[in-house]
């Protein structure tokens, strides 16, 4: 296998993970929404910074998403440890409505970036994963 083959092959791998990281921080977003109980709350908020640590090292995220949404990020986990003070009813609001923004930004350039991938050939067009998971 080439280089280039395996650097492609790295990327494919890379992005689906990111995907998957990315619906399950979306999961767990979700049920920050529902829940009402403090004690499962704080569970998912400490969850949901787990989970955004495993985003950021995502290699497809560092490489490419996170140089596009840069500011958006750094102010998400500025505003993140400053909600991490506040009781947990008002953390929840103000979760939600943080993430909802970010995801908006994260969702407008993953897009955008899958497409030009797709047309070089670097992400794999026909991939059924990929293809459900941008939607």
């Amino acid at each position: 296998m080439s280089d280039y083959d395996k650097k492609k092959e790295d990327i494919q791998l890379s992005y689906e993970s990111f995907v998957e990281e990315k619906a399950r921080l979306e999961y767990t977003l979700n049920k920050i929404k529902e829940e009402t109980g403090k004690k499962k709350l704080e569970k998912l908020f400490t969850k949901i910074d787990n989970e955004l640590t495993k985003f950021e090292n995502n290699q497809f995220f560092t490489h490419f998403i996170v140089q596009s949404i840069r500011v958006e990020h750094d102010l998400l986990i500025q505003k993140i440890n400053r909600v991490a003070k506040k009781e947990t009813t008002d953390k929840k609001k103000e979760i939600i409505q943080m993430f909802r923004g970010y995801n908006a930004s994260l969702t407008t350039v993953l897009v955008k970036l899958v497409l030009v991938l797709q047309e070089e050939g670097i992400l794999n067009n026909g991939n059924a994963k990929t293809e459900r998971n941008l939607v």
